[in-house]
């Protein structure tokens, strides 16, 4: 199960955005859970929210085809050692939704960011995919190293997915604790 949630707390003195994912056993009982929690942005570049967007789950005949189609992006563009000129096979290039309180709207824009020598931003390890129909999300341990900063976090993205192609993303990150990274628990 995966929630992706918004939370005002002490009348809106703190804003937050929750992904929150949880296993479950044969019996619908919780078993376990991982959250990754960041500050709420209520305007991106493009006058989306962390938030807003879509919300229909449709194509429940293509879960596991959606599923798959985000794995492939996520190794083959955004790993460490994948060419993010890839990202057209699988982000449509006519409507790109981005909900991330950096980057504009459009696959172009995006390119260019996943496109830039020494790109600060790599993906690890996917550690967990949950999906139904046109939604995907993933949680992955991802390192940010802008030559200032190099650290370890775990990032959560949630794709929504048409026609076979990301259309929308919103994503929430959350620094690793050292000691979590050294630990193997993360």
């Amino acid at each position: 199960m995966f929630l992706h949630v918004y939370q005002s707390l002490n009348d809106g003195q703190a804003k937050w955005v929750t992904t929150d994912f949880f296993d479950t056993d044969e019996n619908d009982k919780i078993i376990e859970h991982w959250d990754v929690i960041s500050e709420y942005a209520d305007a991106t570049p493009s006058g989306h929210t962390s938030i807003d967007g879509a919300t229909e789950i449709t194509d429940l005949d293509k879960t596991e085809e959606n599923k798959q189609l985000v794995k492939n992006l996520l190794k083959d563009a955004l790993m460490e050692g994948g060419d993010p000129s890839k990202l057209s096979n699988y982000i449509s290039t006519e409507t790109y939704i981005q909900h991330n309180k950096d980057v504009t709207d459009g696959l172009e824009h995006f390119q260019k960011l996943a496109s830039m020598p020494n790109a600060p931003l790599k993906y690890k390890e996917i550690v967990l995919t949950v999906r139904q129909g046109n939604f995907v999300a993933t949680l992955s341990k991802a390192n940010w190293n802008d030559g200032k900063i190099n650290k370890d976090y775990a990032q959560v993205d949630l794709f929504r997915i048409e026609n076979g192609k990301v259309v929308e993303h919103w994503d929430n990150v959350e620094p690793v604790p050292e000691n979590d990274v050294n630990s193997g628990k993360f």
